[in-house]
């Protein structure tokens, strides 16, 4: 099969779906300027469908994921937040202010049940694990961490984390 014009994608983009029952896909691709995120529906069968939102984002930023229902897809579309819900039905975008919390956003994924986020945050010199709710309340779980791909387990009972650290002694020398 020969690939066409509507299902080629453009770099950076990001493909998810849905948790069953729900049966929508999205594609999260980046615009010409790299200013917006156009996110459209996707059939692994029939290949592109129509826009369902695109919002505005610092250059370079695409930092998102699809709600386990399929009805929003959440983004940090600046490394200073705040965090945006966009829905794809077309209702209002709601925006998370982080409570208490000024440190970079790096990485956003839903928590199973859809109320919450689990956040990657950093500062210069270490990565903290956070939990923000829907009212923007963070709640630090854990230092030193990266998440990979789809950290939270469907039922909602386990995460998966990486966790780093370093250690290391300076050493003077003198009249050597």
């Amino acid at each position: 099969m020969s690939a066409t014009k509507e299902s080629e994608t453009s770099p950076g983009y990001f493909l998810a779906c849905a948790r069953a029952p729900a049966k929508l896909c999205v594609i999260a691709e980046p615009a010409e300027s790299r200013r917006q995120v156009i996110i459209t529906a996707f059939d692994p069968l029939k290949g592109r469908g129509a826009e369902l939102t695109r919002f505005d984002v610092d250059i370079g930023m695409n930092v998102g994921e699809l709600s386990p229902e399929g009805a929003r897809y959440a983004a940090i579309t600046s490394t200073g937040g705040p965090l945006n819900i966009f829905s794809l039905r077309g209702e209002r975008t709601q925006v998370i202010k982080l409570k208490n919390w000024s440190n970079p956003l790096q990485t956003l994924y839903w928590a199973a049940d859809g109320k919450g986020f689990f956040v990657i945050s950093s500062s210069s010199n270490d990565a903290s694990l956070l939990y923000v709710d829907l009212r923007g309340d963070v709640h630090k779980l854990r230092d030193h961490v990266a998440l990979g791909d789809s950290p939270a387990s469907p039922d909602g009972r386990h995460l998966a984390f990486m966790s780093q650290t370093t250690d290391g002694n300076m050493w003077t020398m003198e009249k050597f």
